[in-house]
């Protein structure tokens, strides 16, 4: 290839940036995308359609979006706002309680510390509908839909990390082995 075209071309390249589409995907205004699933196991995924300048954000059974309305295998489309807004008030609510941290933090030196830091990342957390900044997805490792309920199955590492820091002898402890979950209760979200 001719290097002058070659220099030619990486200058258009850089002066353009990775286009429309790729910009659309790095943005995506989805706090929980690649958490949300089914009871059954069925990843919900993020999309949106759109009624004149408005667009509406949904999280959608892969079985609908693959085979419709047509589709009886009971999958959901959830409002994203709706569901956002119930995981991140439960999320945050929790680190507010310190008997909840006590137990899901079993932290001998450095409570006191950890209860102030959470207060802070439970701000930060309601601030994060605003803006996408990752909290979300490095607190939470899976959320599981269902009509009555919505399980939250947190990531502890990053849960110890934000509230201050992990040993390697806590990361021995058969503590890290349990599951760290919350179960929300919850009305049927409009599903459609």
């Amino acid at each position: 290839m001719d290097q002058g075209l070659f220099d030619d071309v990486q200058s258009v390249l850089a002066q353009v940036g990775p286009g429309d589409e790729a910009r659309r995907k790095l943005a995506s205004p989805a706090l929980l995308k690649g958490l949300v699933f089914d009871a059954q196991g069925g990843r919900l995924q993020p999309n949106h359609c759109s009624k004149g300048r408005t667009k509406y954000r949904y999280y959608t059974s892969q079985s609908l979006l693959k085979n419709g309305k047509s589709d009886t295998s009971g999958g959901f489309r959830v409002p994203a706002p709706d569901l956002e807004r119930i995981v991140i008030a439960a999320l945050a609510g929790h680190l507010r309680r310190k008997d909840w941290l006590s137990t899901a933090l079993p932290l001998t030196e450095g409570f006191p510390t950890a209860l102030i830091k959470a207060q802070g990342v439970a701000a930060d957390l309601e601030r994060q509908q605003i803006a996408n900044t990752g909290l979300v997805s490095s607190l939470v490792s899976r959320v599981t839909f269902e009509k009555t309920n919505i399980r939250l199955v947190l990531n502890k590492r990053g849960l110890q990390k934000l509230l201050g820091g992990h040993t390697e002898q806590e990361d021995q402890s058969p503590f890290n082995s349990l599951p760290l979950e919350i179960d929300i209760s919850s009305h049927l979200l409009r599903c459609g």
